[in-house]
């Protein structure tokens, strides 16, 4: 027991100085300064945040602010409800050269699109993003917004972008969604079908079993009664975190972890942000597939979807040869002929001298605060909204 309660006393210990230490936030600095580069401050921190508006996590834990919106959307009756679903170019800004950090909340392009259309009351606009969002994650909330929700949106606004195609899988934080039985019951249901995007289903709800201490039918399980000393202990201590508020650092740490990792690859990997990279294989097929099933959902559930190509940095491409480019924009026009989809080109609508430039060069993906205010005036003048 005396070996047992030391155990427990280090791994405390150590989690309080992750937690609260920010270890791999200074792990960072350190790293910045030593192999140089673009300055980290360009990278905003301070955003407006509304819960009626946005998925606040950003994928982290999605499911609060889902119930949230629905609440909301059911109070306002809103003629239209659009939900706005993309990576993390919708809602985070990288400094252009000669911008300044304000120094206070700022919006970006989908909040100014929402503040615009909706100062009459006739319109709600909810950005559901999350950082390199895969288009299984795509399918993973339409799911819920269309077989689930109680009141469902009237419109879907999707951005299709290079780099999502080559994602695949269901992140951890999206898995909470699960403890929602009608959605268990739903991703459980697309688990069984022999598809790609039902793969990927099933291996989330798997995982999650994992995480949570789940056995039997997804969405009637019961969490297993902690056995022996050590599961005791570890519950007690969970509660107690998530009472204390420690569950926000705990989500701190992990985004300061994995930049740490970022950083790791640009600097001693030389895989950088600007690396081309080829489209091709089970991922590019698995969103594919994934990206006809959300056109399928929301056909079905009376959502009207909207397709837009992200914009691209005209001075850090996304793709290694042309035919990768041709393969991801061949595919976003086949999605829109298919299921006959508005699909709007916006790729080009964010001019070079706009773009972020952090860590070594260029971003690939975000842009500064003109850009911002420039691709919301390219989506309202697009016909999108």
């Amino acid at each position: 027991m005396r070996r047992e309660f030391a155990t427990l006393g280090i791994c405390a210990v150590f989690a309080a100085v992750i937690l609260h230490g920010h270890v791999f936030g200074a792990v960072a600095k350190v790293l910045t300064t030593v192999f140089g580069g673009g300055d980290e401050a360009a990278a905003l921190k301070l955003y407006a945040q509304d819960r009626r508006t946005q998925e606040v996590s950003n994928g982290a834990d999605p499911l609060p602010s889902l119930q949230d919106v629905v609440v909301h959307w059911a109070s306002e009756k809103a003629e239209r409800r659009l939900v706005v679903m993309g990576n993390s170019q919708t809602y985070a800004v990288i400094l252009a050269p000669g911008e300044r950090d304000p120094g206070v909340p700022v919006q970006t392009y989908v909040d100014l699109v929402g503040s615009r259309i909706g100062t009459a009351g006739k319109a709600n606009v909810y950005r559901l993003s999350a950082p390199n969002l895969s288009y299984a994650e795509a399918l993973w909330y339409v799911t819920y917004l269309s077989l689930v929700a109680p009141v469902k949106p009237t419109d879907l606004v999707l951005q299709l972008n290079y780099e999502s195609f080559r994602k695949s899988g269901i992140r951890d934080g999206m898995l909470g969604l699960l403890r929602d039985p009608a959605f268990a019951r739903a991703a459980a249901e697309t688990a069984r079908s022999a598809t790609p995007f039902g793969a990927a289903f099933e291996q989330a709800i798997k995982r999650y079993r994992e995480l949570e201490g789940k056995s039997g039918p997804t969405g009637d399980a019961k969490a297993s009664a902690p056995a022996g000393f050590g599961e005791i202990a570890e519950v007690a201590i969970r509660k107690k975190m998530d009472a204390v508020g420690i569950g926000t650092e705990k989500h701190t740490a992990k985004a300061e972890f994995l930049n740490v990792l970022y950083l790791l690859r640009v600097h001693v990997l030389r895989i950088t942000p600007t690396t081309p990279r080829p489209l091709a294989g089970a991922a590019y097929e698995g969103s594919v597939s994934a990206l006809d099933e959300v056109a399928t959902r929301c056909r079905a559930a009376g959502i009207t979807v909207r397709l837009f190509l992200a914009p691209q940095n005209p001075g850090a491409r996304m793709w290694r040869t042309e035919a990768d480019r041709d393969r991801y924009r061949g595919a976003a026009q086949s999605l829109s002929s298919k299921f006959g989809l508005r699909l709007v080109d916006l790729e080009n609508k964010v001019p070079a001298e706009q773009w972020g430039v952090w860590i070594d060069g260029p971003d690939p993906i975000h842009f500064g605060l003109k850009g911002h205010e420039t691709m919301a005036a390219a989506m309202l003048s697009s016909g999108l909204f």
